[in-house]
């Protein structure tokens, strides 16, 4: 009966400790630079044996510039820099110091953090618009030359910058672009838009809307709100309908109706109206910070810089605080000999702490990992820019890093990347195919067919028919069904709702 039971307990013991060692891992790999950050600090102030050291590289975290300036002004910084920019030098603490430390952060005070239009200047500065310039002009170029034609014309695209700007001055108070094309083109005196004014524009239009925080440049009020829920997201095209055609009978609260077109349950018409509330409906006014707050930013986890052999892809560190074993209170635990119940709480504290320094560490190998593959694949949007997504599922590219599928979730979950092409979200890059083309993504048809509208005579709108054999001009096969569920899921009515009356 003994040797039962001691069997039995160490199989205990043994699944105990298996998830004592997962649980820190998987929580780890979901967690986004921001929510790791607070996370190693609360870890940190709990258990002395982990040390923690603030640090930046030489290339700055482009988002965290502020941040870095503040810390330096009031000392809580320390700059130890290593020969990898996004991997500074690790300075081990002792007890002593890390005490010190404790009490610089209770005593910090946030401070005033910057609004939208500020913000968004900030991002501007880390866009490569020489890049975006060469691969607008290649655009341009093969509009203007189609086919393999002798005697190709040379097209000087224009420079993408000062557009942007000027977009960014044309956003309401509520970080919407509400004027029409034919409108900003019209008031952008002085700008050169080149031989395609049209094109220029959408190109501008594209890298603003590509900027954080999610919402900023959307064309409409719908748009801002649908901008800032996730692709993935299973009520995506449920709000997309219920913003683009059932407005008024919300308005007139007529749910029982409107769940009938929808073909849903009252109940969870409710719940979509629930989670439209909830959506930002001002982001520029919402990002405003006030005193004694600082404004929420979306920091990039993944860096993709261009250079004479590529696109080099790198998990930026330099927002991260560095985590490693307190060597003293290692060493403490060794000298503790005498004192068994010491030597036991020192050694609880110091487990734990191995744990979260190796989940963080596999964290940063396994998001490497599944980013290279990620880029490696969607090649063709860091050449070309929006527009260029290829068709990417989670389990493919599981399946090429060789892991699980969930594992490849949780890596991109809530992370960033910044891109010659702005800041992207992740979760983004993963797009099914579209119609009968396997190799472009719905993302990208879906904005053809927004461009294709907007380009209509308001008061001859195209039907569903007409947009098919528009994109089909464009090089796109699709069916009716296909253009109208596009069309909902960018918010826009029926040709009917659409048409504009003149006198």
């Amino acid at each position: 009966m003994a040797g039962i039971s001691f069997r039995q307990a160490q199989g205990q013991r043994l699944e105990q400790q298996l998830s004592a060692r997962m649980l820190p891992a998987l929580a780890i790999l979901e967690l986004g630079a921001i929510e790791l950050s607070g996370y190693l600090r609360e870890q940190f102030e709990s258990n002395e044996a982990l040390s923690l050291e603030e640090s930046n590289g030489g290339e700055e975290s482009p988002l965290m510039a502020q941040t870095a300036t503040e810390a330096a002004r009031d000392g809580s910084l320390d700059h130890s820099f290593g020969e990898d920019g996004f991997e500074p030098v690790f300075v081990r603490r002792g007890s002593a110091e890390a005490t010190d430390r404790h009490a610089e952060w209770m005593e910090a005070q946030p401070g005033r953090g910057p609004g939208l239009l500020e913000s968004v200047g900030e991002q501007l500065a880390f866009i490569d618009f020489k890049a975006l310039r060469r691969a607008h002009q290649a655009q341009l170029c093969a509009l203007e030359n189609p086919g393999d034609s002798p005697g190709r014309a040379v097209v000087v695209g224009p420079d993408l910058e000062p557009i942007v700007r000027f977009l960014v001055g044309e956003l309401d108070v509520r970080g919407v672009l509400q004027p029409s094309n034919v409108e900003l083109l019209a008031r952008a005196q002085g700008i050169s838009f080149g031989p395609n004014p049209e094109l220029s524009l959408e190109a501008a239009v594209a890298v603003l809307q590509g900027l954080s925080p999610r919402g900023v440049g959307a064309r409409s009020a719908a748009g801002m709100l649908l901008m800032q829920m996730d692709a993935s997201d299973e009520d995506l095209e449920l709000m997309q309908r219920l913003l683009g055609e059932h407005l008024e009978q919300l308005g007139q609260n007529k749910l029982p109706q409107v769940a009938a077109a929808l073909g849903i349950d009252v109940v969870d018409v409710v719940r979509l109206v629930e989670r439209l509330r909830a959506l930002d409906r001002e982001v520029c006014a919402s990002h405003e910070a006030t005193e004694g707050q600082v404004a929420p930013a979306i920091l990039p986890d993944v860096i993709v810089e261009e250079d004479r052999h590529g696109f080099t892809v790198s998990v930026d560190g330099a927002a991260l605080p560095k985590v490693a074993i307190d060597e003293d209170i290692s060493q403490l635990a060794k000298d503790s000999r005498d004192d068994p119940e010491l030597r036991k709480y020192l050694r609880t504290k110091l487990d734990s702490a191995r744990l979260i320094v190796d989940a963080v560490e596999q964290r940063r190998t396994t998001l490497l990992r599944v980013s290279r593959a990620l880029f490696a694949h969607q090649h063709a949007f860091l050449e070309h820019g929006p527009g260029h997504l290829a068709p990417l599922r989670m389990g493919a590219l599981a399946k090429l890093v060789g892991v699980h599928r969930s594992t490849v979730s949780r890596a991109i979950a809530g992370k960033y990347a910044w891109t010659p092409w702005g800041m992207v979200s992740l979760r983004d890059f993963f797009q099914g195919s579209a119609g009968s083309s396997e190799a472009t993504a719905r993302v990208d048809v879906r904005e053809q067919v927004r461009q294709v509208v907007e380009t209509e005579d308001s008061a001859a709108p195209l039907s569903d028919e007409e947009i098919v054999l528009a994109m089909g001009q464009r090089g796109f096969k699709l069916a009716r069904r296909t253009v109208a569920k596009y069309r909902r899921e960018l918010g826009l009515a029926s040709s009917y709702r659409r048409r504009r009356f003149v006198a």
